[in-house]
């Protein structure tokens, strides 16, 4: 199934079936000969694209559908940010790759406005900010995850797995910062 564009996002698709807000993408009915039960099924996680380098987010898209079980629900441009919310409603996206230009006070606002009506979607802000200037800001305002807009499609493939596993994903490199900063303040404050 190919993205759709937001111009297409409120027309029905006759080839998708209705989501049920109720059912996880994980999990399927199964009828047995002993009646209904609750079975693991292979995921099929919908993401929604939002990014204004055209080249970058078309090699995105092509990469998410070609995995198992991923796929690009829909793909919004930055400038198109104020349909995100009614989108996420119609489409129910399990997670949302959000890289915005501009100030980062906007991303901020933006991730907090989207965390707020959408708990439960996972966020994955990409930017071409300076990691240790923004990441725990990013992830202070409700995002999953944080990662640089220059890193590779493989690394952008592991922190979208990552964050649909229901972890925060930063770089090591960051984490490393984080782990280091929260050890030299633990242990002020036992000395």
């Amino acid at each position: 199934m190919r993205p759709i564009r937001i111009s297409e996002a409120f027309a029905p698709v006759p080839s998708s079936p209705p989501i049920s807000p109720t059912i996880k993408p994980d999990r399927c009915i199964q009828q047995g000969s002993r009646g209904s039960r609750l079975t693991q099924a292979r995921p099929n996680w919908r993401i929604l694209v939002v990014d204004e380098d055209v080249p970058a987010r078309q090699h995105l898209v092509d990469l998410l559908n070609s995995q198992h079980d991923l796929r690009c629900c829909a793909i919004l441009e930055a400038k198109e940010i104020q349909w995100a919310t009614a989108f996420i409603s119609a489409h129910a996206p399990d997670l949302l790759v959000l890289k915005m230009p501009g100030l980062l006070q906007t991303q901020l606002e933006t991730i907090q406005t989207l965390h707020a009506a959408f708990p439960s979607l996972y966020i994955l802000a990409c930017s071409s900010n300076d990691e240790n200037a923004v990441a725990e800001a990013t992830v202070q305002a409700g995002a999953s995850g944080y990662i640089m807009a220059k890193e590779s499609l493989d690394e952008m493939l592991g922190a979208i797995r990552t964050v649909l596993s229901g972890k925060i994903y930063l770089s090591y490199d960051l984490s490393l910062k984080v782990i280091q900063r929260l050890l030299h303040s633990a242990s002020g404050k036992l000395g």
